[in-house]
């Protein structure tokens, strides 16, 4: 059964969403957690474990509103997510630290923890909330081998987790919906996206770690993080390091210091990296000449392309190509590729 807070509360419908106006609203943490080891980022402790859904729910926050440490102790008594995706306030731990509650913020509680949480200015908090529980093999997994989530984390793609943590209720509250028969299909697609946000925190968190370590401040780590992160979507973005060192604010020499310091690899060849990466997909699944690749990845000569990539992956761009054929026919011996994709237009060719 789920615990709520023991305040005064109301209901109301917004589409099919259901809110909870929680009043007098605070929590409180402590440091002190299990010795016991706690789940890593191993995929295969992930893959073992289940989290089964309690409750879960959005809520809006009253103006002011405090949620006392005592609510927590009574309310918090599983695995515990909170997600706020609008709204400012301020958490206080039980040593008198202080950490802002704005969008982005996300808050992994378990029992026993103390601080306090205020609404704070004129944008209500609001957030999404799951209680769960962790089980193992059909049995309850002991407490000190819970997911080692950070208690605090603020996330940068809040839109991301706000889609996430929607589509998990969206899920989790069909089985409530007038005559509509859950699916078992439902349980399972919502946990899977739950440990997706959840697997994502603890490698920001990693990632921030080796920020620290590499004597990186937390502000430049995050920075050069998205220049990376829009590298490897869309490598023809950026067609040289000045443009990915503009893109981050930064001199092309500096940005250099920070990726080595933070990646170990100097910015052209993550460069490199990234558009080679694109070109396999690209060789492997679609029928784009290697000069269309070439210039789809943002090189200008297609002899540069060529070279870049028989340094990196020790083959030719055409022999790559007809290597990941050869093991497409392996695997499909009764379909011929060409057939198969013969009705499909060549982007860029007319007929």
């Amino acid at each position: 059964m789920c615990s709520s807070f023991p305040a005064e509360r109301t209901k109301e419908k917004f589409g099919t969403w259901k809110f909870s106006i929680w009043k007098n609203h605070v929590l409180r943490f402590d440091d002190s957690m299990p010795s016991a080891p706690a789940l890593s980022l191993k995929s295969e402790d992930w893959r073992e474990i289940q989290f089964v859904f309690n409750c879960g729910g959005l809520s809006i926050w009253n103006r002011d509103t405090v949620i006392s440490r005592a609510n927590v102790r009574r309310a918090v008594v599983d695995f515990t997510v909170w997600f706020f995706f609008q709204g400012t306030g301020e958490l206080t731990d039980d040593k008198g630290r202080t950490y802002p509650l704005r969008p982005g913020v996300c808050l992994c509680v378990v029992p026993g923890m103390d601080f306090e949480a205020r609404q704070t200015g004129d944008d209500l908090l609001g957030d999404s909330y799951f209680h769960f529980n962790l089980r193992r093999n059909g049995a309850p997994l002991p407490r000190g081998q819970w997911p080692d989530c950070p208690f605090y984390s603020e996330i940068a793609d809040v839109s991301f987790y706000d889609r996430g943590t929607r589509k998990i209720l969206e899920l989790y509250n069909r089985q409530f919906f007038p005559g509509y028969e859950p699916r078992e299909a439902d349980a399972l697609e919502a946990e899977c996206l739950l440990k997706t946000l959840l697997l994502g925190l603890i490698r920001n968190r990693s990632e921030e770690d080796r920020g620290s370590a590499a004597g990186v401040d937390r502000h430049h780590e995050r920075i050069v993080s998205a220049a990376l992160s829009n590298l490897y979507e869309n490598p023809s973005k950026f067609r040289s390091v000045e443009e990915l060192a503009s893109f981050c604010g930064y001199s092309p020499s500096w940005f250099r210091v920070l990726c080595l310091k933070l990646t170990g690899q100097k910015p052209i060849d993550i460069l490199i990296k990234a558009r080679v990466e694109h070109a396999k997909n690209h060789l492997a699944n679609t029928e784009f000449t290697i000069g269309e690749i070439a210039e789809k990845l943002g090189y200008e000569n297609i002899y540069y392309f060529s070279r870049q990539f028989r340094e990196t992956v020790g083959l030719t761009a055409s022999k790559y190509r007809q290597q990941r054929m050869a093991i497409a026919q392996e695997g499909f011996p009764a379909v011929d590729r060409r057939s198969r994709s013969s009705h499909r237009k060549r982007p860029g060719r007319n007929g």
